[in-house]
């Protein structure tokens, strides 16, 4: 057991790391096997009766010098363990340096373990892992951060130290430095990278990538056309990073923009504890290449500070995947065929409120293969608030599936995201086979604009289907949005509720000639003025224009001709329904709707619209829709005035018509007397 009473010892400690080769030459650059260069063992001497700690700094000027790199700081502490026959007993972690900054000896104290055994383990630093069962210690190589080029600093909590054969204490203590360092000499780096935020060195082992992460203190090192090079030092576990026979060995380079070096190690690489190894690339014989990635920005609240990338929560990733969260914090490094589920590597808390741009980079280099797993905000992980939380989109969404294949993406991709602003142009250019935009930006209630040429290289889809639908703060559609889009058949909805929008684009449907539903597409755009004329002369086969107009209580006038080409459409009811500034009708508008059957509220609660006798015939045709179960109900209910067609007189051809309220409250037609009490005015049946 512990004693709660100190043992003072005095120590006398000697580090040394021996000299490492100078910097590769550029012949050495060449063969990719030559890249890294080894130096020779470090050790940590504790002569008898001497205890250490757990601060080391690290000098590299002193590498390969005959002098000690590392030295001990003030505050610096280690572990004992007590051991019996290879088991552990005890530990104690308060052993503290008593000594002056940079020496290599002094005095040390900690608590006493008197506990039986017969052996001792002595680790540094004292924040290791130690295995209650058989003594061993491990330390995390997680949380590396260099402040500025050429900086050392970050080493000295991350150097692991052991010497698990000490007899006695007062013995020597020969403590041996268990992990290694990776120093990287790089030039040549694009000044895209801006302002650095993580170093991901990663190599492939037997058992797959393997990887370790250095971050850089906020704006320390920001690359440019006058800075292309840095020296950065990394702390591993060699046993960890061990290249196999023909592995890659990378590193890339996180900042404003991505970069990655790599290179083939042809007999592959193992590495030895207590070693400096460089790494030189200059970007010349390895050569300096961007990576795919996508960017958003989100915003977390105090009250609700996760956010989690919505990928599903099964199957596995296609490919591996780093995730940088924004917050200068190590990305999450996910390799291929990790499950997926609730409980991932893609979900994060962050410290703070703020706003954080989110990187995802993928391990496929090629948009034509699969990048990520299906990104799609309307299936909510963990019920977060995630959709509150996307403020805007800065770069194209990673490819989701094979471009050699055609794909109906998942329902919703951003639906919900009320406070989603800005998208980029090109957002979906390396998803072109998806079939289906259903509902994308349902419900986007922030957005104000929609880049031109969004969905140019998407030519399979079939489906808009709400895909802005109640997008109130949209203010304007770009000229050709869904130009190369011609195998579109559904619109329905599409626009609905986009309450701020105050045109259409002239030709917006030109291209989309097997379209056969517009219901309710441009449904409560209650801003909207006009229509253009020959809005659907191209969209031949549309069946239904049901409440395609609804609600759009701005509009004036009808061009005439609108529906002229549309012969085969079937359904217009509720299509100017409450269309409460809407002035006239042009005569024929409906002349050409040979197939249409259905009015149902058509112009409904229209108060100050002026009607004409020609709306459905330009020559009153009296058996224009003899044959045919036509629907009334409601077409012309509180209509403003005008002369009403005689639709009271037309042959029905022995059909039934449903005529409930026709007419209702449309007193102020000029042949309001002459309307039967069946089709809602006053006159006798």
């Amino acid at each position: 057991m512990m004693k709660a009473q100190k043992k003072w010892m005095h120590a006398a400690l000697i580090a040394v790391l021996a000299s490492t080769a100078a910097s590769c030459t550029n012949d050495e650059q060449v063969n990719p096997d030559s890249m890294l260069k080894e130096s020779s063992k470090a050790t940590i001497y504790v002569s008898a009766g001497e205890k250490t700690g757990t601060r080391v700094a690290y000098d590299d000027d002193n590498v390969g010098e005959g002098k000690n790199a590392l030295t001990w700081q003030a505050g610096d502490l280690l572990t004992v363990v007590r051991m019996n026959n290879g088991a552990y007993v005890n530990k104690a972690t308060d052993y503290a340096y008593e000594g002056e900054d940079g020496a290599t000896s002094g005095s040390f104290s900690g608590t006493e373990i008197s506990d039986a055994g017969n052996g001792w383990h002595v680790y540094y630093p004292n924040t290791v892992t130690v295995n209650e069962s058989d003594g061993s210690a491990t330390l995390s190589m997680e949380g590396q951060q260099q402040n500025g080029d050429a900086n050392t600093a970050h080493l000295k909590n991350y150097l692991l130290l052991a010497d698990k054969n000490v007899a006695d204490l007062k013995d020597g203590i020969n403590l041996e430095m268990q992990n290694s360092i990776m120093k990287f000499s790089l030039t040549g780096v694009p000044a895209g990278v801006g302002k650095l935020t993580n170093l991901l060195w990663a190599v492939e082992t037997e058992t797959g990538i393997r990887s370790v992460i250095l971050g850089f203190t906020s704006e320390s090192v920001v690359f440019s056309a006058d800075k292309n090079g840095l020296t950065a030092y990394l702390a591993f576990i060699p046993e960890d990073m061990k290249v196999k026979a023909g592995g890659k060995f990378s590193v890339m380079l996180i900042g404003e923009e991505i970069y990655k070096a790599e290179t083939t190690i042809t007999g592959g690489k193992e590495y030895q504890g207590g070693n400096r190894y460089t790494a030189e690339i200059n970007g010349s014989s390895i050569q300096w290449a961007e990576t795919q990635s996508m960017k958003f920005t989100v915003k977390v609240s105090d009250s609700s500070l996760g956010f989690n990338i919505p990928f599903p929560t099964s199957g596995t990733t296609p490919v591996d995947l780093i995730v940088d969260w924004g917050d200068n914090n190590a990305p999450a490094v996910v390799l291929a065929n990790t499950a997926l589920s609730n409980n991932d590597a893609f979900n994060h808390t962050y410290t703070q409120a703020g706003e954080y741009v989110i990187t995802i980079i993928s391990g496929q280099n090629d948009p034509t293969h699969t990048q990520i797993p299906v990104f799609i905000f309307g299936d909510n992980r963990k019920d977060n608030t995630n959709t509150s939380k996307l403020i805007s989109i800065e770069t194209p969404l990673l490819a989701m599936a094979e471009a050699s294949e055609d794909v109906a993406l998942p329902v919703g991709i951003f639906y919900e995201c009320s406070s989603l602003t800005t998208i980029p142009q090109g957002l979906f250019d390396r998803n072109t086979r998806n079939m289906n935009f259903a509902s994308c930006f349902r419900d986007c209630t922030s957005l104000t604009s929609i880049p031109k040429g969004l969905f140019t290289k998407c030519t399979e889809v079939w489906n808009f289907e709400q895909c802005f639908y109640n997008c109130e703060s949209l203010t304007s559609i770009p000229t050709g949005l869904f130009d190369e889009n011609t195998k579109v058949t559904a619109f329905n909805n599409c626009f609905y509720g986009c309450s701020q929008l105050t045109e259409i684009p002239a030709g917006l449907f030109n291209n989309n000639a097997e379209v056969n539903t517009f219901a309710e597409c441009f449904s409560a755009c209650s801003s909207l003025e006009n229509i253009p004329e020959g809005l659907f002369d191209a969209n031949t086969e549309v069946g239904s224009f049901s409440g395609c107009f609804n609600g759009c209580a701005q509009l004036t006038s009808i061009p005439e001709g609108l529906f002229d080409a549309n012969t085969a459409a079937y359904s217009f009811s509720a299509c100017f329904n409450g269309c409460t500034e809407l002035a006239n009708v042009p005569e024929g508008l409906f002349d050409k709707n040979i197939a249409a059957e259905d009015f149902m509220e058509c112009f409904s609660n229209c108060f100050y619209l002026i009607l004409n006798k020609k709306i459905f015939s330009s020559n009153e045709n009296k058996d224009r829709f003899s044959g045919k179960d036509m629907i009334f109900a409601s077409c012309f209910q509180n209509i403003g005035g005008g002369d009403a067609p005689e639709l009271w007189l037309y042959e029905t051809g022995g059909n039934e018509w449903l005529l409930d309220d026709c007419f209702i409250a449309a007193n102020a037609l000029n042949n309001w007397n002459q309307i039967p009490q069946s089709w809602g005015g006053p006159a006798a049946d």
